[in-house]
């Protein structure tokens, strides 16, 4: 065995390498910052910027520095219009549909970089700095590009710091960056402070493009792909997205490992595995920093639209041209397979195996919101190791059960980062399995090939594609059957919650992590049964058979045909992957379907499907004699005096002024402390609540209730100091554990869920208790006729006024029976004249669910209807506990929040003209 070496020459050269992977990393982290956004089409906007030297100097005749300039500008127009046509576009799209969009951009990048210079596609090196020497370390030798790069980029890397720490623009960048509505407000630009990061972003990028390339000697594409773009992500993600110092040392150290193990190891692939190693661990040790996460209402702009309500005569014909509709489709499913040639059928048993892989993005990607690149290497991994197995045992039912337990495992493993961290990094990590299953498994598991035989299913040998096509369409199907149970269940329900709103489905019990995992498996077994089913579609089973592009492509199919969707992935495979393989296209008619698809995100970011449904909807209500052409509103305020409350009044079932009987503390917290760096926002707080009365804690903006709340139900941990429940200490549990036992807590937002209709979110509070599917929506419709959401209940909650959500809200808080309710600023954006039916909502609220009731509020004249004691804080600490008029009373309240406004102090409601 060979000793480990590392000699000076191969340090050299990795920190070398690391320069570039520094540069291309904080380069994204500098994005992420300002647009919150994974830009993959960073190293392809510094390519089309070497693309322009190039012309510049070959064809215009520059100066070498002159062609510099214009190259390094052309990356920065570049990265400026992908930020301007792609990334703001999608700005309110999920972050899945941005990744596919910068895809797109990369694609269409590459193309015009060939265009600008077709020759230097081929591999043709691009201008040199011919001035500066060569220069050895070692057995190594620096080409002037690698002495080029080792100058400018601590040069560049020193600038941008002190440009983001020292400069006004620096200041700009990182205001917008931190809080977009706090800049605008200071007179900052945030739109043009981004503008400025991506120039800066493309720049970095070019450098790396005109120095790092021409040393490589090989192809353009392959030198700006996946092994360069996950190198810098990794060291961007391991930093968090955030620092940029600690982004550019991790790179230069990826880079020293890199080189490291190229040097001592025979497998280059080995040096991949160990930098996904690196990001896993990483990114498994790293603590999270805990807080409240920001409810996503992007996946409402791309989930269907409850359909229209259609009349007798509507619902008639709707069956008729379904029936005709699947009459036509067996009839082309019939001549399809009496005449498909076996090449044809070939090719399409591959797309509708891909498509069964697409089909786990529903789950992982469309449901979850957890955006994975690596579907297709999972499926690999399965289709290899099931024809390992079945080469072995002569038993392709043994090796088809093994592949796909395999691929559930994979996805478990590759998905364990995204539960403690939110933030791109299962794209991370996926990208990074996807290039280590490429580059290092693929070859390890099949070599040059494993002949496992075709199958045989009666007697029948299926040794060609006519043959083998039945497997796929069966493949599909069950891909299918599953995506629609899954949808239709509570998993899919908790899901799609997480993915709006992890910290309110926490608060109504929901397991998020079990949750996703089980999104994760489902998701693996689909790509498993895709991988097998393509892999057994060949005698012998080649690396080649998973391409790396298939990664890419499997993901843009599902979100071109549209992640809402159960059959969207199988239309975006057609489109994505068929057109190639039946339509001959040259490059100008790859780069046409290239840009087509990208036009078709960026214009409707639902998919081919969304446009299908929109369709459809209008079809419904013509058929319905266009009477219901739009989903069902919500009833208009009527004209009533200022006074009179536009909010739903719930019946309550109990007297709500009777309140349950007071048998001591409910909840006790005692000496709680939580500290956020160097604020201590709750320094200390001990109180108790009775039994069945109403507690509220007023303060001012930063006074430290929302945290105090946060620790209470679980959303952030305490520092020190305990909380119990009835004499049980609850400081350790989780937040759903907590829900589970009874301490409910609602949000100032009210968000809930935007993507679910407000019968779904009902369904989401109602899941813990257990109940039957029937019992479930008895339970639903009660509450929806005792809160008055009966003209609202299908409408999805992005929809909803302020003040119907949080009636919404309390609907979903009597569900899930609490025990304890913590009621966080319920009147935040709700009408004055709605507070008197508001505090109604409460009483009947507390009645009904015999509970104890905390609440946090501004509104005085609410805190006085409704609290039997306030609790005043100030600065994280209590300044005063009592009833409403001694502590409203209080000088300290007084001189630190009330001041001595009687509007402030007295008003009752009415709307003053």
């Amino acid at each position: 065995m060979t000793a480990f070496s590392l000699p000076a020459s191969v340090v050299t050269l990795g920190v070398l390498n690391g320069a570039a992977y520094a540069l291309l990393a904080v380069g994204m982290v500098l994005l992420f910052r300002s647009s919150r956004v994974i830009n993959f089409a960073l190293a392809e906007c510094g390519l089309f910027g070497a693309a322009i030297l190039s012309l510049a100097s070959t064809r215009w005749h520059l100066p070498y520095l002159a062609a510099l300039v214009v190259g390094l500008a052309g990356a920065a127009v570049a990265s400026m219009l992908v930020e301007v046509a792609v990334v703001r576009r999608l700005a309110s799209a999920p972050r899945a549909i941005g990744i596919v969009a910068t895809i797109g951009a990369a694609q269409f990048l590459v193309m015009a970089s060939a265009i600008v210079t077709p020759d230097d596609a081929g591999g043709v090196r691009y201008p040199v700095p011919t001035f500066l020497p060569e220069v050895s370390v070692g057995t190594l030798r620096l080409a002037p590009g690698y002495v080029a790069l080792l100058l400018v980029s601590p040069v560049l890397l020193v600038a941008l710091a002190a440009v983001l720490r020292f400069t006004d623009l620096g200041i700009g960048i990182r205001a917008a960056a931190s809080n977009r509505q706090a800049a605008r407000l200071s007179g900052i630009s945030a739109s043009r402070m981004s503008s400025v990061s991506w120039a800066m972003a493309g720049v970095l990028a070019g450098v790396i493009a005109v120095f790092l390339l021409p040393t490589r000697g090989v192809s353009v594409a392959q030198q700006v792909g996946p092994s360069l773009l996950l190198r810098a992500l990794a060291a961007a993600v391991l930093a968090r997205m955030d620092r940029l110092v600690m982004a550019g040392v991790v790179a230069v150290g990826i880079g020293v490992v890199e080189q490291a193990l190229y040097y001592n190891v025979d497998n280059r692939g080995v040096a991949d595995l160990v930098i996904l190693l690196l990001l896993l661990g990483g990114l498994l040790v790293q603590r999270d920093p805990g807080g409240r996460s920001r409810p996503s209402g992007a996946w409402a702009a791309v989930t269907a639209m409850p359909w229209p309500a259609l009349d007798h005569v509507g619902r008639r014909r709707v069956r008729a041209l379904s029936i005709a509709a699947a009459v036509v489709a067996l009839g082309c499913g019939w001549w399809l397979a009496v005449s498909i040639s076996n090449s044809n059928a070939a090719s399409l048993g591959r797309v509708l195996s891909l498509a069964v892989v697409a089909m786990g993005l529903v789950i992982v990607t469309g449901m979850s919101g957890q955006v994975s690149l690596g579907q297709a290497a999972i499926a690999g991994v399965a289709g290899a190791s099931s024809a390992r197995i079945a080469a072995a045992t002569h038993n392709l039912a043994l090796g088809a059960v093994v592949g796909v337990v395999v691929a559930v495992v994979v996805a478990v493993i590759l998905g364990l980062p995204a539960l403690r961290l939110q933030g791109p990094f299962l794209a991370a990590t996926t990208l990074g399995a996807a290039i280590v299953t490429s580059q290092f498994l693929l070859p390890e598991l099949l070599g040059t090939g494993v002949d496992a035989g075709y199958p045989t299913v009666g007697g029948v040998t299926l040794d060609s594609g006519r043959r083998y096509l039945p497997v796929a369409v069966l493949a599909l199907c069950i891909a299918i059957a599953v995506v629609v149970a899954v949808r239709r269940s509570e998993l899919g329900r908790n899901l799609r919650a997480v993915r709006d709103n992890i910290d309110a489905a926490r608060a109504m019990g929901v397991r998020a992590s079990s949750t996703l995992l089980t999104g994760f498996a489902l998701s693996g077994a689909l790509a498993g049964l895709g991988g097998v089913v393509l892999a057994h579609s060949q005698a012998v089973v080649v690396p080649g058979v998973f391409p790396l592009s298939d990664n890419t492509a499997v993901m843009a199919a599902a979100v071109i045909g549209g992640l809402g969707s159960t059959f969207g992935p199988i239309i975006g495979a057609l489109y994505v992957l068929g057109v190639p393989m039946f339509v001959p296209l040259d490059a100008a008619g790859l780069a046409a379907s290239s840009l087509g698809w990208l036009v078709l995100l960026l214009y409707v970011p639902s998919g081919l499907l969304g446009i299908a449904h929109l369709l459809a909807r209008t079809a419904a209500a013509r058929i319905n004699g266009g009477e219901a052409a739009a989903a069902p509103s919500a009833p208009a305020a009527p004209s009533a005096p200022a006074s009179e409350s536009t909010l739903p009044r719930p019946t309550a079932t109990r007297s709500p002024l009777a309140g349950p009987a007071r048998c001591g503390a409910v909840l006790r917290v005692d000496g709680v402390r939580k500290r956020y760096g160097g604020v201590e926002a709750v320094g200390g707080v001990t109180f108790e609540v009775a039994s069945g009365s109403i507690a509220a804690i007023i303060g001012a903006n930063g006074a430290g209730k929302s945290t105090l709340f946060d620790v209470v139900a679980g959303v952030t941990r305490a520092d020190t100091g305990t909380v119990t429940v009835d004499g049980r200490r609850i400081d350790e549990w989780s937040p759903a554990r907590r829900a589970r036992a009874g301490v409910i807590r609602s949000f100032q937002d009210a968000a809930l869920f935007p993507a679910l209709t407000a019968r779904d979110c009902l369904a989401v509070a109602l899941g813990p208790a257990g109940l039957s599917h029937r019992r479930r929506s008895a339970e639903a419709d009660d509450l929806i006729a005792r809160f008055g959401l009966g003209s609202v209940a299908d409408r999805h909650v992005a929809e909803l006024s302020t003040g119907t959500r949080r009636v919404l809200d309390f609907a979903c808080c009597a569900a899930l029976r609490p025990r304890v309710l913590l009621l966080d600023e319920p009147a935040a954006g709700v009408a004055q004249r709605e507070v008197e039916a508001l505090s109604e909502v409460v009483l009947a609220l507390r009645g009904d669910a015999a509970c104890t009731v905390v609440i946090i509020e501004h509104d005085m004249a609410l805190v006085r209807s409704l609290a039997e004691r306030v609790i005043a804080m100030e600065a994280g600490v209590v300044i005063a506990d009592g009833t409403a008029a001694e502590v409203l009373a209080h000088p300290d309240v007084i001189s630190s929040y009330l001041g001595t406004s009687s509007v402030a102090l007295t008003r009752t409601g009415q709307v003053r003209a």
